[in-house]
């Protein structure tokens, strides 16, 4: 269950993180001028489905604790790669960019993202475990 719940935070994340991203490039055209920002039908599900690929690359990183060091840098990159392929992927099959330029803005997206949904994860796993430690003392003071 653990594993199910970090996949769908996570496509969560993705998923607003990709929302924020395309809503500020929205505003910044806007009041650049360029008010010529459209979008098809599928755009909003384009988001959910890529976000949710991505989640699913995490299970590369799954069971981490018995890893030498140049084994974990080696899944971490493998899993970044990974994920940037899923996004290079459904930007090209959905239409995402049109040229070089528009690739670049989505790489650049990607990295923002990929940062922001380490630190979002890293965040709320710390809440966890205080909230775990906070009921394990609950549990020690009682008795």
């Amino acid at each position: 269950m653990k594993t199910l719940k970090l996949i769908l935070f996570q496509a969560v994340c993705i998923s607003f993180g990709i929302l924020v991203l395309v809503g500020a490039v929205g505003v910044i055209n806007h009041f650049l001028g360029d008010d010529t920002m459209v979008f098809a039908w599928y755009q909003p599900i384009s988001y959910v489905f890529c976000g949710l690929l991505g989640a699913i690359a995490t299970l590369v990183l799954q069971n981490l604790d018995k890893l030498s060091l140049k084994q974990l840098v080696v899944r971490v990159v493998f899993h970044c790669l990974l994920l940037y392929a899923a996004v290079a992927v459904c930007g090209y099959v959905f239409k995402w960019y049109s040229n070089l330029y528009g690739f670049i803005g989505v790489s650049l997206g990607f990295f923002v993202i990929y940062g922001f949904v380490w630190l979002a994860t890293g965040y709320f796993t710390k809440m966890d475990e205080k909230e775990i430690n906070a009921a394990l003392n609950d549990i020690r003071d009682a008795d």
